[in-house]
This record gives structure tokens, C-alpha cells and sequence, in this order.
């Protein structure tokens, strides 16, 4: 998932399989907060840049060019949101299983 200055987040929501690693790369012109809620793995070693916040993860500050990942064990479906100081945007990671 690549973030930019025009769009934040796929307009259609994100399917992915399960064992996925998301990973997200800031190419906005300022740092860039992700919460991704309910998330069960954040633990593995592909996780880079987010912390457990009680809830899910949190990606903190991901500043320009910079990348973060995170990886998904478990199926379901997963609010996103991306918080830049121009504006937010809501939507779901949707977990299916590996075809």
C-alpha cells in the first residue's frame, strides 16, 4: 500500500491473504499515523514500525519515504485508518484464506 498526497487508502478496501505482510510506504510530504484495530499477529519478525496499542497496532509517524509492515494471521476483516494533517480516510483490510 503505497500513501500519497492524492490517496491514502485503495478506494475499494484491501483484500489480502491470510499471512499476508502489509506493508506501507509513505510518499506523502508528512508524516503519516496508521491504525489498524483488532490485528492479532505483532509479534513476527515482519512487523516493522507499528506498536500494540491495546486494540490492534499503531504505526507511529511514519515520516516520508518511510516505510512500515505488519503481517495478518488471522482471517477477518480489519478498520484501517490513515490520519495526515491534511485529512483522514477510513476502510477495511479484508484476511481471506490463502487460495
Amino acid at each position: 500500500m503505497v500513501l500519497t498526497d492524492r490517496q491514502l487508502l485503495p478506494a475499494d478496501g484491501l483484500r489480502i491473504p491470510r499471512y499476508s505482510t502489509l506493508v506501507c510506504r509513505n510518499r506523502t510530504s508528512a508524516p503519516v499515523d496508521i491504525h489498524i484495530g483488532s490485528v492479532a499477529c505483532g509479534t513476527c519478525e515482519t512487523v516493522f514500525g507499528f506498536e500494540p496499542d491495546g486494540d490492534g497496532a499503531q504505526a507511529m509517524q511514519i515520516a516520508p519515504g518511510a516505510i512500515a509492515t505488519l503481517c495478518f494471521h488471522d482471517i477477518g476483516s480489519f478498520p484501517i485508518s490513515v490520519h495526515t494533517g491534511s485529512g483522514d480516510q477510513r476502510n477495511t483490510i479484508v484476511v481471506e484464506e490463502a487460495r
